[in-house]
């Protein structure tokens, strides 16, 4: 089988993967907001944007787009390093239940005054 079919197959079976790794998360003996946080992020894992079709060849083209999670804290007194340490935890704990996907944080800033947007970047 070549490179590209296995990519594309690999690219039809994320969707079935996010039921398993939200089951997994549910299971998991986390704090809740852990669990809600670890939840939106491979909730997009099913969001059509990860392939495409393409009329030409007939195949799948995968996009590497990075996992979006905008969090709201409500104040102004944020520590940003303890910030990007929890959510650095939250991936390590995500990793460690996921076998075919890996998650990396590749970006956290502040969009908005009480909004931080974080992105993970995903790997099959």
């Amino acid at each position: 089988m070549s490179f590209v079919k296995l990519l594309n197959n690999a690219i039809l079976e994320v969707p079935i993967l996010e039921v398993k790794l939200e089951k997994s998360i549910k299971e998991q003996d986390w704090d809740e907001q852990e669990k809600e946080y670890l939840i939106q992020i491979v909730r997009q894992l099913k969001e059509p944007k990860l392939c495409r079709s393409n009329k030409w060849s007939k195949g799948i083209i995968a996009s590497s787009e990075p996992l979006t999670l905008e969090i709201n804290f409500k104040s102004d007194n944020l520590d940003i390093n303890k910030i990007y340490k929890y959510f650095e935890k939250l991936i390590k704990d995500l990793n460690k239940i996921s076998k075919e996907i890996k998650f990396e944080l590749s970006n956290f800033c502040k969009s908005l005054k009480d909004t931080w947007s974080i992105k993970i970047d995903w790997y099959i």
